[in-house]
């Protein structure tokens, strides 16, 4: 009745996986970058400058999102709804501490550096994250002119 279903269904699956596979290695790259923040926090406390590390989310939210993005649409996509799923566990977590306002505020600054990184390393997937990370003043989340 419908011959075309198995040839249909066969590639679903090549997508799903292929979708599955890049979803395992955008979370690796994002969690490469955690690890990374965490450390380098860390190396800050460690040296009594934690002031140091105001603002570190501002560029470490860019980092992963235009390395991930670099991969492509795909990527770019399952970075864009992995971030906001985070955000919104990061808020759930917050309620106790913060306000609502404060959550809501926080949570959309991250995703507006998320968005902007994603569109950046799909447009420019050559380039090094790090280097157009360089004229970003992360304490005040201002690109330096």
């Amino acid at each position: 009745m419908l011959p075309y279903l198995p040839y249909f269904a066969d590639n679903l699956s090549l997508l799903i996986g292929a979708i599955l596979g890049k979803g395992i290695d955008d979370a690796q790259i994002l969690k490469r970058t955690k690890d990374e923040m965490d450390y380098h926090v860390d190396y800050l406390k460690r040296n009594n400058r934690i002031k140091e590390a105001e603002g570190l989310d501002n560029y470490y939210h860019r980092k992963g999102m235009h390395e991930v993005a670099r991969g492509g649409l795909i990527d770019a996509g399952l970075g864009f709804f992995g971030g906001a799923l985070k955000e919104g566990f990061d808020a759930a977590k917050k309620l106790p501490q913060k306000s609502l306002w404060e959550i809501i505020v926080d949570s959309n600054k991250d995703l507006g550096n998320n968005n902007e990184a994603l569109l950046r390393g799909l447009t420019n997937s050559e380039e090094d994250g790090k280097i157009w990370l360089k004229k970003l003043d992360y304490k005040n989340n201002k690109w330096i002119k």
